[in-house]
């Protein structure tokens, strides 16, 4: 199955963060959508070549999905979108809601005004 919808629609833009991370991004928000349902296989490949990338950051991205057991992925087969009950699926955000809030406490009071000032600059070059 294609990631994502018709050939005709523009490849996602990516601007933030590592490659590995963006289509890791870009893939659970089609999971979380349903345009990748349980059981979809997904391939490296197909997915590369959809957002003109190298397969590489996508591997990257199907194992960072596999950590979260969002996907499973077999030896020479590749990776699945994994089937989520509601109560996993509910435990799943949870864990993931707070540690996200937790890096963002230990993240905040270790900026310096030079790492304000570039963040700044970047947000406003968009």
């Amino acid at each position: 199955m294609r990631v994502g919808a018709t050939r005709s629609r523009a490849k996602p833009s990516f601007d933030n963060g590592t490659l590995s991370q963006r289509v890791r991004d870009h893939l659970l928000h089609a999971i979380l959508s349903n345009r990748l349902p349980p059981g979809t296989h997904l391939q490296e490949e197909e997915i590369a070549a959809q957002l003109g990338i190298s397969r590489a950051p996508v591997r990257e991205a199907l194992r960072l999905l596999a950590a979260e057991d969002l996907v499973t992925i077999a030896p020479r087969r590749g990776a699945i979108v994994t089937s989520l009950s509601p109560r996993e699926f509910l435990e799943v955000y949870q864990v993931r809601e707070s540690l996200e809030g937790l890096a963002i406490r230990l993240a905040v009071p270790r900026f310096t005004d030079a790492d304000l000032s570039r963040r700044c600059a970047s947000s406003t070059a968009r």
